[in-house]
């Protein structure tokens, strides 16, 4: 495989993870939140019912650095004169999305259980 077509496959795959997780954070929040409002209308819901929580605010932000992380990424891989400088970028972006994605993960959770009635 040519070194342009290498670097063009991890470009795409950094591309393709950066959609998949924005578009799953974003599917994520939008089914919590409608059972949060879902359990408000039942008889023994909550009284009081937050809808912009951590994961609108905070998470979101967390996960919009990781995509502009990736985009960085991306951006060097394109750049980058060798191959080898272009394999480090991504196979380091690979460890630094599952780090800070399992961060956010970690808070979410920690958060969320604070709040749970």
């Amino acid at each position: 495989m040519q070194e342009s077509n290498r670097k063009d496959v991890w470009r795409r795959s950094l591309a393709a993870m950066k959609k998949s997780l924005v578009s799953t954070y974003e599917l994520e929040s939008s089914s919590s939140e409608e059972e949060v409002f879902a359990n408000a209308w039942r008889k023994e819901g909550p009284d009081y019912v937050i809808f912009s929580d951590y994961r609108r605010n905070d998470g979101l932000k967390r996960i919009l650095d990781i995509s502009e992380m990736i985009e960085g990424a991306i951006e060097k891989i394109g750049s980058s004169t060798n191959e080898q400088t272009a394999a480090h970028v991504y196979l380091d972006t690979l460890r630094a999305v599952i780090l800070y994605t399992n961060w956010a993960r970690i808070l979410e959770t920690s958060v969320s259980t604070r709040y749970v009635m």
